[in-house]
């Protein structure tokens, strides 16, 4: 009996180990779609203009989700944001700063981010997901103190000038969107 029960366990980890490693199933197409460079990124945050999503040429059929979108702000964070480290918040306020900004921002629907960021995490490792969604977590929490009255001071430790403080004191859509698929909500 237990020899039948090890066939699937030995199964399971050689699919992780799989995935881990960058490899997909047979059945496992990659999506597609527009790709930003950081590069590309960290000029328009130069230019003042807040990273935000850029969809996929048009395949001339319109879909509900919507498989080609990007999210070049959730590879700014990834990037960016560390965890455990001496100034580590202060980065993570720093782009807190962006997500807001682009938040309140874009026009994009939050049923559309919430599936594009879930298609993002889908194309990671399992420990590149825990480790973003730790990095995300730091930048939820100081998304939250930036929604409070006084984030001045705050914003000013971190060394934002060019943020479109105050944006609001309730939670933005759009960035809960993000916060659901990631499972922090």
């Amino acid at each position: 009996m237990k020899k039948y029960l090890m066939i699937p366990i030995a199964i399971a980890f050689l699919l992780a180990g799989c995935q881990s490693s960058g490899l997909t199933r047979p059945d496992n197409t990659p999506s597609t779609g527009t790709v930003v460079s950081e590069e590309e990124t960290t000029r328009a945050s130069e230019a003042g203009n807040v990273p935000g999503m850029t969809a996929a040429p048009e395949s001339g059929e319109a879909t509900a989700s919507a498989p080609g979108l990007e999210l070049p702000i959730l590879d700014e964070i990834n990037n960016n944001v560390t965890v455990a480290t001496a100034g580590s918040f202060m980065t993570a306020v720093k782009a807190a700063a962006d997500l807001l900004d682009w938040g309140v921002n874009t026009g994009l629907d939050p049923e559309e981010i919430r599936q594009a960021t879930i298609s993002w995490l889908a194309e990671m490792g399992n420990d590149a997901q825990t480790e973003f969604t730790e990095k995300l977590a730091q930048v939820d929490e100081a998304y939250r103190i930036l929604l409070e009255d006084g984030a001045e001071d705050i914003l000013s430790s971190a060394g934002v000038e060019n943020a479109g403080y105050p944006w609001s004191d309730q939670e933005v859509e759009t960035i809960e969107a993000i916060m659901e698929a990631a499972g922090l909500r």
